[in-house]
């Protein structure tokens, strides 16, 4: 059900055919000898995600095609699982290889909730003032939305009313 719903991607549809087919047989071979279904292969948000990235990568046009390409996992640790994308631009401008450097990785991060994938990023004194004074996240969305308007920027989004995001 998942792998249809990321069929509508069109740099993921072809590897997913591929991967769904080559699990599926791979799967059949297994419950052949064995019927747990914890020994069975499965697709994963992460392994989809690798091979969007470089689907992406390899579609755009201000990357070099010629050249080493990669998007990998590095070592898992307490912070999450970095990744490391490796390329070469086909511009050797130094501002127009961050702003491409730049837009790649906006667009890796926004794609991330699609496969269900999340950033971690670790909470700052900033983010954990909060829980030491009582002052919920509504609260703050609040008093956000407050200094917008004073300011006449746009208003972020309706906090949730839900209160049980109060630390004593």
């Amino acid at each position: 059900e998942e792998v249809r719903a990321l069929m509508r991607f069109k740099l993921l549809h072809d590897y997913l055919e591929v991967k769904q087919e080559e699990v599926d047989r791979a799967n059949r071979e297994i419950l052949r000898a064995d019927t747990d279904p914890v020994n069975r292969r499965r697709l994963t948000n992460l392994g989809t995600f690798r091979a969007y990235g470089i689907a992406f990568l390899r579609a755009h046009p201000e990357i070099h095609h010629d050249l080493l390409l990669n998007l990998r996992m590095m070592e898992a640790d307490s912070q999450g699982i970095p990744i490391e994308v490796y390329c070469f631009t086909t511009l050797t401008n130094w501002t127009d290889y961050e702003r491409i450097q730049g837009d790649i990785f906006d667009h890796l991060f926004a794609i991330l909730p699609e496969l269900g994938l999340r950033v971690y990023q670790a909470p700052s004194g900033a983010d954990l003032s909060g829980l030491r004074s009582g002052v919920t996240m509504a609260d703050q969305h609040a008093a956000l939305a407050v200094a917008a308007a004073d300011s006449g920027m746009r208003q972020p989004p309706s906090a949730p009313t839900d209160r049980a995001d109060r630390v004593a």
